[in-house]
């Protein structure tokens, strides 16, 4: 459990303020951090099975910074020249920041959908905006609903045999035809269900809504809340003051190395990395238990 075993505002503002904070850093050390502390709770909640995500997004992180290059051709250190245009070590390092980001990003969402499910998010929400809660909820398990149900329909084509294993590629396009169709139709009932079950259930009536909730905001809870905000809040304080800031075009300039400034990078690492060592903390105290048994 680790840190999703906390209460759902803890974890949702860790999420965004993850989110905020690494989309306003342009400093390599500050999106070193950003990469580090996303990356390490990506794979707590997804296991070994993580790696292959995390090395597949630092080949995109270095296909796109290499590829910025060739699109922006600023910089006064040239590398080579191509087609008469130049192709900058500081239009690379630019695009680092660029790529650096979007990984962070990725790996931010990926670990948000293992940890916010839609019963937190409903919790969350659910009585302020009802209607948009509902509609996140669904979208968000709209595609690994739709991708679960696919496989299952190919699965019962190839047990009455109607599979295209084998088979050259027009009977692969007509069986993905097949199963789009089949899709399709399944999507459409479960919308009608769904319509069905919402209203039966006196969603959309003027009285006011109710909702069961499981979660109770404890004392720990709070002591991590302070934590957080802590540590966001210097972290803020420096990017603010512009320690987080590095121009890259035309050449790159650095900002000035401050005491705040190392505070505010130690506090932004140790926000970042707040859910991995809490989860790190509950595996290692779970097995110490287990071995005393």
């Amino acid at each position: 459990m680790g840190f999703a075993s906390f209460h759902p505002v803890i974890t949702f503002g860790w999420f965004a303020g993850a989110l905020l904070l690494s989309v306003v850093v342009a400093s390599p050390v500050w999106l070193t951090c950003a990469f580090a502390g996303s990356a390490a709770y990506y794979l707590m909640v997804r296991g070994r099975g993580g790696w292959k995500v995390v090395l597949g997004l630092l080949v995109g992180f270095v296909m796109l910074s290499l590829v910025n290059g060739f699109f922006n051709p600023r910089g006064d250190t040239v590398l080579f020249t191509y087609f008469g245009r130049p192709y900058t070590l500081q239009a690379v390092l630019y695009g680092t920041q660029a790529a650096g980001m979007f990984v962070t990003v990725m790996l931010l969402f990926g670990s948000y959908g293992q940890v916010m499910t839609s019963d937190k998010f409903t919790y969350l929400f659910g009585g302020v905006m009802p209607a948009i809660t509902l509609v996140l909820t669904m979208v968000l398990r709209l595609i690994p609903s739709y991708m679960r149900k696919a496989k299952q329909i190919a699965g019962a084509r190839d047990c009455i045999g109607k599979g295209a294993a084998g088979s050259g590629s027009a009977a692969r396009v007509r069986q993905g035809a097949d199963i789009l169709g089949a899709l399709t139709t399944w999507a459409l009932e479960a919308g009608i269900v769904t319509a069905d079950s919402m209203r039966s259930r006196g969603f959309g009536s003027p009285s006011r809504r109710t909702q069961f909730a499981r979660y109770g905001f404890g004392l720990r809870d709070g002591f991590l809340a302070g934590v957080m905000v802590l540590f966001a809040s210097l972290a803020l304080g420096g990017i603010l003051q512009g320690a987080a800031s590095v121009e890259y075009l035309p050449q790159v300039a650095f900002p000035p190395v401050t005491p705040f400034g190392i505070i505010s990078l130690i506090a932004f690492a140790a926000f970042l990395f707040l859910p991995s060592l809490i989860s790190l903390q509950e595996r290692i105290s779970w097995r110490n238990s287990i071995s005393r048994i």
